[in-house]
Protein backbone atom coordinates (compact mmCIF):
# COMPACT_ATOMS: atom_id res chain seq x y z
CA UNK A 1 0.00 0.00 0.00
CA UNK A 2 1.32 4.11 -0.76
CA UNK A 3 1.70 5.56 2.43
CA UNK A 4 0.23 8.85 1.79
CA UNK A 5 1.78 10.58 -0.76
CA UNK A 6 2.42 11.26 -4.63
CA UNK A 7 5.18 9.98 -6.58
CA UNK A 8 6.43 12.80 -9.41
CA UNK A 9 9.28 10.87 -10.13
CA UNK A 10 11.43 7.63 -9.84
CA UNK A 11 15.23 6.99 -9.86
CA UNK A 12 16.27 3.83 -9.32
CA UNK A 13 17.80 2.76 -6.19
CA UNK A 14 21.53 3.60 -7.33
CA UNK A 15 20.31 7.25 -7.74
CA UNK A 16 19.85 10.50 -5.72
CA UNK A 17 16.17 10.12 -5.11
CA UNK A 18 15.73 6.95 -3.78
CA UNK A 19 18.53 7.37 -1.51
CA UNK A 20 17.01 10.56 0.20
CA UNK A 21 13.74 10.13 0.10
CA UNK A 22 12.88 6.63 -0.62
CA UNK A 23 13.01 3.18 2.04
CA UNK A 24 10.66 1.02 -0.06
CA UNK A 25 9.44 1.13 -3.74
CA UNK A 26 8.52 -1.66 -5.40
CA UNK A 27 7.41 -1.40 -9.02
CA UNK A 28 5.25 -4.47 -10.53
CA UNK A 29 3.77 -4.54 -13.99
CA UNK A 30 5.84 -3.46 -16.28
CA UNK A 31 4.10 -3.19 -20.05
CA UNK A 32 6.18 -0.97 -22.61
CA UNK A 33 3.64 0.34 -25.58
CA UNK A 34 4.25 1.10 -28.62
CA UNK A 35 5.22 4.79 -27.66
CA UNK A 36 7.89 3.84 -25.81
CA UNK A 37 5.38 4.46 -22.47
CA UNK A 38 5.72 2.24 -19.23
CA UNK A 39 3.07 1.72 -16.96
CA UNK A 40 3.93 0.35 -13.37
CA UNK A 41 1.88 -0.72 -10.70
CA UNK A 42 3.69 1.23 -7.58
CA UNK A 43 2.92 -1.74 -4.52
CA UNK A 44 4.77 -0.36 -2.07
CA UNK A 45 5.94 2.89 -0.83
CA UNK A 46 8.08 4.59 2.40
CA UNK A 47 9.05 7.90 2.50
CA UNK A 48 12.21 8.88 4.43
CA UNK A 49 12.43 12.54 3.80
CA UNK A 50 10.53 15.41 2.28
CA UNK A 51 11.35 16.28 -1.07
CA UNK A 52 9.84 19.20 -3.53
CA UNK A 53 9.43 16.26 -5.92
CA UNK A 54 6.96 14.05 -3.80
CA UNK A 55 3.38 15.73 -2.42
CA UNK A 56 1.55 14.34 0.09
CA UNK A 57 -1.60 14.49 -1.83
CA UNK A 58 -1.51 10.75 -2.57
CA UNK A 59 -3.28 7.76 -0.74
CA UNK A 60 -4.36 4.25 -2.04
CA UNK A 61 -2.84 2.11 -4.85
CA UNK A 62 -4.75 3.26 -7.95
CA UNK A 63 -2.39 2.54 -10.99
CA UNK A 64 -0.08 5.29 -11.79
CA UNK A 65 1.43 5.38 -15.66
CA UNK A 66 5.13 6.45 -15.65
CA UNK A 67 6.83 8.07 -19.13
CA UNK A 68 10.20 6.30 -20.25
CA UNK A 69 11.31 7.98 -23.63
CA UNK A 70 13.84 5.65 -25.38
CA UNK A 71 16.29 8.07 -24.46
CA UNK A 72 16.56 7.86 -21.06
CA UNK A 73 14.98 4.53 -20.54
CA UNK A 74 18.42 2.83 -19.84
CA UNK A 75 19.01 5.37 -18.06
CA UNK A 76 16.22 4.06 -15.37
CA UNK A 77 14.61 7.33 -15.11
CA UNK A 78 10.53 7.80 -15.02
CA UNK A 79 8.19 10.68 -14.92
CA UNK A 80 4.50 9.89 -13.90
CA UNK A 81 1.93 10.76 -16.08
CA UNK A 82 -0.19 13.67 -13.79
CA UNK A 83 -3.49 12.80 -15.17
CA UNK A 84 -5.50 14.45 -11.87
CA UNK A 85 -8.45 16.69 -12.11
CA UNK A 86 -10.49 18.96 -9.92
CA UNK A 87 -13.68 19.21 -8.89
CA UNK A 88 -15.09 21.99 -6.29
CA UNK A 89 -18.50 20.46 -4.95
CA UNK A 90 -20.87 22.31 -2.20
CA UNK A 91 -24.37 20.47 -0.57
CA UNK A 92 -24.64 20.96 3.27
CA UNK A 93 -22.50 20.21 5.57
CA UNK A 94 -19.24 19.37 4.30
CA UNK A 95 -18.69 16.70 6.69
CA UNK A 96 -21.33 14.92 4.55
CA UNK A 97 -19.34 15.35 1.23
CA UNK A 98 -16.26 14.36 2.83
CA UNK A 99 -17.16 11.52 4.15
CA UNK A 100 -19.38 10.44 0.84
CA UNK A 101 -16.36 11.45 -1.92
CA UNK A 102 -13.60 9.61 0.52
CA UNK A 103 -15.45 6.52 -0.44
CA UNK A 104 -14.76 6.53 -3.91
CA UNK A 105 -12.08 4.76 -6.00
CA UNK A 106 -10.25 7.49 -7.91
CA UNK A 107 -10.48 9.96 -5.44
CA UNK A 108 -7.05 10.75 -4.50
CA UNK A 109 -7.62 13.70 -1.89
CA UNK A 110 -10.78 15.72 0.03
CA UNK A 111 -10.60 18.72 1.85
CA UNK A 112 -13.17 20.33 3.47
CA UNK A 113 -13.36 24.53 3.19
CA UNK A 114 -15.13 27.62 2.21
CA UNK A 115 -15.53 28.63 -0.96
CA UNK A 116 -17.97 31.19 -2.87
CA UNK A 117 -17.64 34.27 -0.82
CA UNK A 118 -16.05 37.05 -0.87
CA UNK A 119 -13.11 37.31 1.73
CA UNK A 120 -10.23 35.63 1.96
CA UNK A 121 -9.28 32.76 4.72
CA UNK A 122 -12.73 33.04 6.54
CA UNK A 123 -13.06 31.00 9.81
CA UNK A 124 -16.22 28.53 10.21
CA UNK A 125 -17.26 31.37 12.46
CA UNK A 126 -17.33 33.92 10.19
CA UNK A 127 -18.63 31.64 7.49
CA UNK A 128 -21.86 30.37 10.11
CA UNK A 129 -23.31 34.05 10.18
CA UNK A 130 -24.14 33.50 6.56
CA UNK A 131 -22.19 37.51 5.48
CA UNK A 132 -19.54 36.41 3.80
CA UNK A 133 -21.51 34.38 1.15
CA UNK A 134 -18.83 31.09 0.96
CA UNK A 135 -20.72 27.65 1.14
CA UNK A 136 -19.16 24.40 2.90
CA UNK A 137 -17.59 22.78 0.30
CA UNK A 138 -14.96 20.09 -0.53
CA UNK A 139 -11.90 20.33 -2.89
CA UNK A 140 -11.37 16.76 -4.57
CA UNK A 141 -8.84 15.75 -6.41
CA UNK A 142 -9.40 12.48 -8.70
CA UNK A 143 -7.70 10.65 -11.35
CA UNK A 144 -9.72 10.77 -14.64
CA UNK A 145 -9.17 7.38 -16.02
CA UNK A 146 -10.61 5.80 -12.89
CA UNK A 147 -13.50 8.19 -12.43
CA UNK A 148 -14.88 10.64 -14.26
CA UNK A 149 -16.34 14.09 -13.12
CA UNK A 150 -19.71 12.33 -14.46
CA UNK A 151 -19.39 10.35 -12.44
CA UNK A 152 -18.06 12.27 -9.41
CA UNK A 153 -21.78 14.15 -10.22
CA UNK A 154 -23.32 11.33 -10.20
CA UNK A 155 -22.58 10.77 -6.95
CA UNK A 156 -23.49 14.57 -5.94
CA UNK A 157 -26.88 14.68 -7.34
CA UNK A 158 -27.70 11.75 -5.48
CA UNK A 159 -26.48 11.76 -1.73
CA UNK A 160 -27.78 15.26 -1.26
CA UNK A 161 -30.76 16.77 -2.27
CA UNK A 162 -30.46 19.77 -4.90
CA UNK A 163 -34.11 21.09 -4.67
CA UNK A 164 -33.90 22.89 -1.49
CA UNK A 165 -32.73 26.87 -1.48
CA UNK A 166 -29.68 27.45 1.01
CA UNK A 167 -30.90 24.42 3.20
CA UNK A 168 -29.85 20.40 4.09
CA UNK A 169 -32.22 19.15 6.38
CA UNK A 170 -32.00 20.54 9.31
CA UNK A 171 -28.80 22.99 8.40
CA UNK A 172 -30.16 26.04 7.16
CA UNK A 173 -28.53 29.10 5.91
CA UNK A 174 -26.54 30.38 2.37
CA UNK A 175 -23.69 28.40 3.34
CA UNK A 176 -25.54 25.34 2.88
CA UNK A 177 -26.27 25.90 -0.57
CA UNK A 178 -26.01 23.86 -3.12
CA UNK A 179 -23.67 24.19 -5.98
CA UNK A 180 -21.01 23.27 -8.33
CA UNK A 181 -17.98 25.55 -8.65
CA UNK A 182 -16.71 24.36 -12.16
CA UNK A 183 -12.65 24.80 -13.07
CA UNK A 184 -13.42 24.27 -17.01
CA UNK A 185 -15.77 24.85 -19.12
CA UNK A 186 -16.12 20.88 -20.10
CA UNK A 187 -17.12 20.51 -16.30
CA UNK A 188 -19.68 23.73 -16.46
CA UNK A 189 -21.13 21.97 -20.22
CA UNK A 190 -21.32 18.63 -17.81
CA UNK A 191 -23.01 20.04 -14.84
CA UNK A 192 -25.59 21.91 -17.16
CA UNK A 193 -25.89 18.34 -19.02
CA UNK A 194 -26.76 16.72 -16.29
CA UNK A 195 -28.98 18.95 -14.28
CA UNK A 196 -31.41 19.00 -17.71
CA UNK A 197 -31.08 14.93 -17.55
CA UNK A 198 -32.61 14.95 -14.45
CA UNK A 199 -34.96 17.18 -15.02
CA UNK A 200 -36.07 15.28 -18.19
CA UNK A 201 -36.31 12.25 -16.21
CA UNK A 202 -37.93 13.28 -13.37
CA UNK A 203 -35.72 11.79 -10.62
CA UNK A 204 -36.69 14.97 -8.12
CA UNK A 205 -40.20 16.10 -8.10
CA UNK A 206 -38.96 19.73 -7.19
CA UNK A 207 -36.75 21.94 -9.54
CA UNK A 208 -33.16 21.57 -9.24
CA UNK A 209 -31.27 24.60 -7.66
CA UNK A 210 -27.99 24.37 -7.81
CA UNK A 211 -25.61 27.13 -8.79
CA UNK A 212 -23.13 26.70 -11.86
CA UNK A 213 -20.50 29.46 -10.47
CA UNK A 214 -16.82 28.93 -12.13
CA UNK A 215 -14.41 28.13 -9.70
CA UNK A 216 -12.80 31.26 -8.04
CA UNK A 217 -10.73 30.50 -4.87
CA UNK A 218 -10.72 27.47 -2.25
CA UNK A 219 -9.86 28.22 1.53
CA UNK A 220 -9.06 24.88 3.65
CA UNK A 221 -11.34 24.66 6.64
CA UNK A 222 -9.72 24.24 9.83
CA UNK A 223 -8.17 20.88 10.79
CA UNK A 224 -10.58 19.60 13.31
CA UNK A 225 -13.25 19.66 10.44
CA UNK A 226 -11.28 17.34 8.08
CA UNK A 227 -11.37 13.26 8.04
CA UNK A 228 -14.36 14.10 10.76
CA UNK A 229 -16.15 11.45 10.16
CA UNK A 230 -13.22 9.26 10.07
CA UNK A 231 -12.44 10.69 13.19
CA UNK A 232 -15.98 11.00 15.34
CA UNK A 233 -17.95 8.02 13.50
CA UNK A 234 -19.48 7.96 16.92
CA UNK A 235 -20.29 11.51 17.45
CA UNK A 236 -24.73 11.87 16.83
CA UNK A 237 -24.42 14.04 14.24
CA UNK A 238 -22.57 11.37 12.12
CA UNK A 239 -24.95 8.62 13.38
CA UNK A 240 -27.93 10.28 12.52
CA UNK A 241 -26.98 12.46 9.03
CA UNK A 242 -24.01 10.85 7.51
CA UNK A 243 -24.59 7.19 7.93
CA UNK A 244 -27.71 7.17 6.08
CA UNK A 245 -25.93 9.00 3.22
CA UNK A 246 -23.26 6.40 3.26
CA UNK A 247 -25.90 3.48 3.46
CA UNK A 248 -27.60 5.05 0.05
CA UNK A 249 -23.69 5.35 -1.43
CA UNK A 250 -22.66 1.76 -0.62
CA UNK A 251 -26.20 0.39 -2.04
CA UNK A 252 -26.71 2.33 -5.53
CA UNK A 253 -22.91 2.87 -6.20
CA UNK A 254 -20.94 -0.34 -4.39
CA UNK A 255 -19.10 -0.76 -8.17
CA UNK A 256 -17.56 2.56 -7.68
CA UNK A 257 -16.48 2.29 -3.79
CA UNK A 258 -12.54 1.12 -2.67
CA UNK A 259 -11.70 -1.84 -2.58
CA UNK A 260 -10.15 -1.64 0.28
CA UNK A 261 -14.09 -0.05 1.70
Amino acid sequence: MLSGCLIRSYEPANQALPQKCLRDVTLNGMNPDSSGHTSFFVASLTLRVKHPDISPMYRGSDRMTFEASPANHKKGVYKMNNKSETATLAGGCFWCLEAIFDQLEGVIQVVSGYTGGQIQNPSYEQVCTGNTGHAEAVQITFNPQIISFRELLEVFFSTHDPTTLNRQGADIGTQYRSAVFYHTPAQKTEVERIIKELGVTGVWKQTIVTEVKPFTAFYPAEEYHQKYYRKNPEQAYCQVVINPKLAKLRQKFAARLRSSG
